[in-house]
């Protein structure tokens, strides 16, 4: 007998947990040698065969074929996160670029700015309104999530109140720094103040002015 050359190729698929399942009506595979595969879901594993044709007819047997399936695209950082207290909740808005079609942005909040974070909604858009009209503070962080459910990297973290926790604590460690510095200033100052009321060379009655005068001095 005769071989006939094969001229075209089909593929047919089913879920790879679902083996007592019937496989899809064959699809053909184009002649660049590529196949679209319709209606499948991103979040599946599936089975593929295939098979070859000639222009007689005749079919070959159903052999396991591997496919190059391009995995999911890990999901770009979020940047610029933002808050703004209006009149029906906490407004977020933010950065990223969406990497695919499927990308969905997880929108976290918690009381603390380090911990407790819980998630409070999904969105495909990059802001979010959160009804949140209690007067509480909370501190939000949104990162990207991919049809796979892999997330990407957090974003900065905001407060309800506006204002991002980065730069409060800078203000917050710019206050302590001033203050540590007032108070080393107010202890040379009653160092000194001591040494004067125990210098032995001056009389009790020279020392009340030189305290004063010294008191004008640091004050001025």
């Amino acid at each position: 007998m005769t071989k006939t050359a094969a001229t075209k190729f089909q593929v047919r698929w089913r879920k790879s947990d679902e083996p007592d399942t019937l496989w899809s009506s064959p699809v053909d595979v184009g002649k660049d040698g590529n196949v679209k595969v319709p209606g499948l879901e991103r979040v599946t594993d599936y089975v593929f065969q295939a098979r070859a044709g000639s222009d007689c007819g005749a079919w070959s047997d159903w052999i396991v074929q591997t496919f190059n399936i391009p995995d999911a695209t890990a999901p770009s950082a979020v940047t610029s996160l933002t808050a703004q207290s209006v009149a029906d909740g906490v407004h977020l808005s933010w950065a990223s670029i969406i990497a695919d079609g499927g990308t969905k942005f997880a929108i976290e909040r918690s009381t603390a700015s380090d911990s407790g974070f819980a998630e409070r909604a999904r969105t495909t858009a990059t802001a979010y309104t959160d009804p949140e009209t209690s007067g509480t503070v909370f501190y939000y962080r949104v990162r990207a999530v991919n049809y796979r459910g892999s997330f990407g990297p957090y974003s900065n973290v905001v407060s309800s109140q506006g204002v991002a926790v980065d730069a409060l604590g800078d203000d917050v460690a710019a206050a302590q720094t001033a203050a540590d510095n007032a108070q080393h200033a107010a202890d040379a100052a009653n160092t000194q103040l001591a040494n004067i009321a125990s210098d032995s060379i001056l009389s009790p009655a020279e020392k009340p002015a030189v305290i004063r005068d010294y008191d004008v001095i640091t004050t001025e």
